[in-house]
């Protein structure tokens, strides 16, 4: 198991782009999700979007775009490089996605009370599906060594 701590959580972006939600009731929402990580500070970035749209007419009604940042731990990180190329797990980028997504659910929450927006709701997202595989990177000479 590798060790990890969520270090920062960044609110890209947050926009309601409707005055409401659409008469009819019937709300499409579409997700994607990506990685980032920094040998030097030893961590992964989970970026997690969302949007809302009017299932009718396709209009868009909310946008967010999450970072969590995770910190590995050290003796962890090394583990993930071997012959000068990185390599993290899809069982850590499950368990980091998981973790991100439970903190847009809380977000969502937040950002929405007392609006008409408090009624979307995020259905389970499968992030399994989402990842296609291990990240598999060579990194610079400099990198590899540390």
């Amino acid at each position: 198991m590798i060790r990890f701590k969520m270090d920062n959580i960044e609110v890209e972006q947050f926009a309601i782009l409707s005055d409401g939600l659409p008469a009819s009731g019937k709300v499409d929402f579409e997700t994607s999700l990506g990685f980032m990580y920094s040998v030097e500070t030893k961590r992964i970035a989970c970026v997690f979007i969302l949007l809302y749209s009017d299932s009718d007419s396709g209009a868009p009604l909310l946008k967010m775009a999450l970072n969590c940042q995770f910190s590995i731990h050290p003796d962890d990180w090394n583990s993930m490089i071997s012959d000068g190329v990185i390599t993290i797990p899809k069982n850590l980028q499950e368990f980091l996605a998981v973790q991100t997504v439970g903190t847009s659910r809380g977000i969502l929450f937040s950002k929405t009370e007392k609006t008409p927006f408090s009624q979307l709701i995020l259905p389970p997202v499968n992030v399994a599906e989402m990842i296609k595989g291990a990240i598999k990177e060579s990194l610079p000479v400099s990198q590899s060594d540390e």
